[in-house]
């Protein structure tokens, strides 16, 4: 396999990439936004715009009691959310498109890993904007504070792989190609997939264009900040 060729894929599903689930310590607003490391605006952040108005969604149980990306426990009925790319502790005010209702939530977890969803609400945040029935609304989403962080890294995370043997193959090609990955379990509702994480991305840019590449070859791929 030359390198820079990726190979097609039609074992998985492109549309999502599963998440791993966990969950958060629920700290009050007041207390997280007293520190001195946050931005009073989104200004010197350059936020995508993609990213900030789209599908949301939520989640519940069985994620409850399941660790966090940032390592908190997660609350289902704390006002939390999941985000891709904006840093963990950020606070945004998320606004339903259609009948205008809102809820401020803090970033700690990353997802959601659907095309054209842009934030998975706790239960909490989805039962203050009436949307535990629908399970899905339009939103847009507004930063409202975000923590100072320097020099960002970016990593891919692409499945979910329904067997390890393969989320193995397509992780070792990475490796060969000299590129840093490594094969995680994440989990969709009950039933446990494997992705792999493409590490070690220190432009956006070069990480959209690959994930733009393995999205073309068949892949669910998304960019998302690292810790």
């Amino acid at each position: 396999m030359r390198p820079g060729h990726i190979p097609r894929n039609s074992k998985i599903n492109p549309s999502y990439v599963v998440p791993f689930r966990g969950l958060s310590i629920c700290l009050a607003f007041s207390v997280l936004l007293s520190g001195c490391g946050f931005l009073p605006t989104p200004r010197s952040y350059d936020i995508q715009r993609d990213d900030l108005h789209g599908i949301a969604s939520w989640y519940g149980n069985p994620y409850h009691g399941r660790k966090t990306a940032n390592g908190e426990t997660y609350d289902m009925h704390a006002l939390t959310a999941a985000h891709r790319t904006l840093p963990f502790g950020s606070v945004v005010q998320v606004r339903r498109s259609d009948d205008g209702r809102e809820v401020q939530v803090r970033i700690n977890d990353r997802g959601p890993f659907f095309i054209n969803r842009v934030i998975d609400l706790s239960q909490e945040a989805a039962r203050r904007i009436g949307m535990l029935r629908s399970g899905t609304t339009e939103v847009s989403v507004e930063p409202l504070y975000i923590p100072r962080e320097p020099n960002p890294k970016w990593m891919i995370l692409v499945g979910g792989f329904m067997e390890k043997p393969k989320a193995q193959e397509f992780a070792d090609y990475f490796h060969r190609n000299g590129t840093i990955s490594e094969i995680r379990p994440g989990w969709h509702g009950n039933y446990e997939h494997y992705h792999v994480q493409i590490k070690g991305l220190v432009s956006e840019s070069k990480a959209k264009r690959l994930a733009q590449r393995l999205q073309h070859n068949g892949y669910g791929a998304f960019i998302v900040r690292a810790k």
